[in-house]
């Protein structure tokens, strides 16, 4: 004889007060140096992009991410960023994969987890059909596995979704009409998910402005970073209601 038992909770809002945020990315979110600083989670030189390769760009204090949880005052989780990785795929560099999703909750469960991914993934070809696979995957991962639980309360954690900004990049596979297509897909995703968010990089980093930012086809130089953490920070805080 089966019998089912279950417990109820109370959702509550989940807010910027001690909360921890995790990073899902590719090249653009990585940072290693060796020292024990804030940074990505890989070390392998083929595993991460700044501060080796970029001109600009040498202190963890100078990346996107690190200014925003700092400015936010938030708990960095896992930056778990890995410079040539797509979001599909079925390598454990890919992002959809369990061996980076189980790792976001490394440094205590994540309250906010953004995914910036999707460069990559058009660098390869893959379809919107693909991405869809991978993000659906990732989103149902966190949103099952970091939920905080205290006491009856339970706090779902929120999804920030990167569309990709404009680059003049058009090596391998990659295509402007593909990068249009899946920033489309990003905004689809948050309509069908409670949880999930947009921060529109694709609205501020255009044709007009693009070469200011990066320091060369696809990464940001030092202006980049601070440029894109600045109004992350202002979403976030006009997000959470936050003066």
């Amino acid at each position: 004889i089966l019998e089912p038992r279950y417990e109820i909770y109370d959702v509550e809002e989940t807010t910027l007060d001690n909360a921890t945020i995790s990073f899902m990315g590719d090249s653009i979110s990585t940072f290693y140096d060796g020292s024990n600083n804030p940074q990505s989670y890989y070390g392998g030189t083929n595993q991460y992009y700044y501060p080796l390769y970029s001109a600009t760009v040498k202190s963890y204090t100078q990346t996107w991410w690190y200014q925003t949880y700092n400015s936010l005052g938030l708990k960095l989780g896992v930056n778990n960023s890995w410079s040539g990785s797509a979001a599909f795929g079925h390598s454990s560099s890919a992002g959809s994969s369990t061996s980076r999703l189980e790792t976001l909750g490394e440094n205590g469960t994540p309250n906010i987890v953004v995914i910036y991914l999707g460069t990559n993934d058009n660098v390869n070809g893959h379809t919107v059909e693909n991405l869809r696979q991978a993000y659906v995957t990732m989103i149902d991962y966190v949103t099952t596995n970091y939920v905080t639980f205290e006491g009856t309360i339970a706090k779902i954690p929120y999804i920030y979704l990167f569309t990709n900004g404009y680059s003049a990049y058009s090596g391998y596979n990659y295509t402007e009409e593909r990068r249009l297509q899946y920033n489309e897909l990003f905004k689809q995703l948050a309509n069908e998910y409670q949880n999930v968010r947009v921060f529109d990089l694709a609205n501020i980093i255009t044709k007009d402005n693009y070469s200011l930012y990066l320091g060369d086809s696809l990464h940001y130089n030092a202006i980049g970073m601070t440029f894109i953490a600045t109004n992350f920070v202002k979403q976030l805080k006009e997000d959470f209601n936050v003066n």
